[in-house]
């Protein structure tokens, strides 16, 4: 028997004398989520963990877009994931379910959707969990075990909802697809608990390695991991939901990701702040320099989102910056993050016979001439050196058009 399909926020009722009882609206149709969660991450614009203190940190500059319940994490290139700081109860022993919808951009290269990393110290090996996908179909390992895979995915870009489960009780780990059975198969050992961390998006072994090495291409949404195994009617009921997804209790807002102070020159091309925070129902965000409100100009954007973006720092910009997020059961103010601004910066001018200049700050602009480049797969951007960088990849690169001042008879390239 299916789960009951419930509204997608649940409400707190004060009945009689201080009574307070957990109410749903009949007219939604959210599903009420199984037992066992220990670890719910909705990616509503930020990694706060919607069931517990399992709160993730955003690696590498993944954004967060329209996904199949509310928000999802977009992965756009190597090295973009969340990291969830290890804890107890993220070590499961007898029994487990990793559980939520993907939407591959890529369904051949080896890509993990959650993974630890077994063992201890810089180079772990191993991993005591993980599901992933490789060569379009799913796969499910624990403890270094024969890969257990599914039927196959067959269409790149199109959301699919993915679960694993396991139980000491009947030894046998169970995949489904789009809530149905696919695959099980016997295993008769208990889970290793010495893994460090977990990650949501990329290989937990080669994220301890910092190099990015296969990375989830494309989006995902309420990632959820349980300490029991999910019957079939548990998972089938989550998959009917679609896109009304788990229901959420109430929640005020919470900062769970502080913003950082920043220290730029004066003219600097871009400074972010961003703030992670949770609250259910979802919040509005309100930036404040100095205790002032913020609105949207042609420097300024991100006022009302999670994350504030000035452009062309001027001195005017210095100040402290804080973001309230606010909803109906109340607010949360973040700490100030303070921004420097160098009035005497230590910058060369530029040499004579300048003829293009492409600085990557998010765009592929020549500030020095009009020979702007286009890219030719997904746009890519990572932290440079200066700024912002170009980060290019075997499957996608930068063109710039060919122009009599790019044929120069002497000439240097530098960068």
């Amino acid at each position: 028997m299916n789960a009951p399909i419930l509204s997608r926020f649940a409400s707190l009722v004060c009945v009689g004398f201080g009574t307070l009882i957990l109410a749903f609206d009949a007219a939604g149709d959210c599903v009420s989520p199984p037992t066992g969660v220990v670890g719910w991450w909705p990616a509503e614009g930020s990694a706060a963990d919607a069931a517990g203190t399992n709160h993730g940190v955003v690696v590498g500059g993944a954004r967060f877009v329209q996904g199949m319940v509310e928000e999802a994490l977009e992965i756009a290139r190597d090295g973009q994931y969340i990291l969830v700081p290890n804890s107890d109860s993220l070590r499961f022993t007898n029994a487990m379910t990793i559980e939520g919808w993907i939407r591959p951009m890529d369904i051949y290269t080896d890509q993990h959707i959650v993974s630890t990393a077994g063992g201890t110290g810089p180079s772990p090996s191993g991993h005591d969990y993980f599901l992933n996908i490789v060569d379009r179909k799913m796969g499910f390992g624990i403890n270094g075990s024969p890969l257990l895979t599914s039927a196959v995915i067959t269409n790149a870009g199109q959301w699919y909802h993915v679960a694993a489960t396991y139980s000491s009780a009947d030894r046998i780990r169970r995949l489904y697809l789009d809530g149905v059975l696919v695959r099980q198969a016997p295993y008769t050992f208990p889970i290793n608990t010495g893994h460090t961390a977990v990650t949501i998006g990329v290989n937990a072994r080669n994220a301890a390695y910092a190099d990015g090495f296969a990375s989830f291409k494309g989006q995902l949404d309420e990632i959820t991991l349980y300490s029991r195994a999910l019957s079939a009617d548990e998972i089938k009921a989550i998959y009917d939901a679609g896109s009304s997804g788990k229901c959420r209790l109430p929640a005020a807002p919470t900062i769970v990701t502080q913003p950082a102070n920043r220290e730029v020159i004066v003219g600097a091309i871009e400074a972010d702040f961003v703030v992670g925070a949770w609250a259910s129902p979802r919040p509005v965000y309100q930036w404040r320099k100095d205790g002032v409100d913020l609105v949207d100009t042609g420097r300024i954007t991100g006022a009302t989102t999670p994350t504030l973006t000035l452009r062309n720092v001027q001195p005017q910009d210095a100040g402290v910056y804080t973001l309230m997020v606010t909803n109906a059961l109340g607010s949360a103010v973040s700490d100030g993050a303070v921004l420097s601004v160098d009035m005497t910066p230590d910058c060369v001018p530029s040499p004579t016979g300048l003829i293009a200049w492409w600085p990557g700050e998010e765009n592929l602009e020549d500030i020095a001439g009009a020979n702007n480049g286009t890219w030719s797969g997904t746009p890519a951007y990572s932290e440079g050196i200066i700024g912002k960088a170009i980060a290019c990849h075997y499957e996608y690169w930068v063109v710039v058009s060919d122009s009599p001042t790019l044929r120069p008879r002497s000439f240097t390239i530098e960068g």
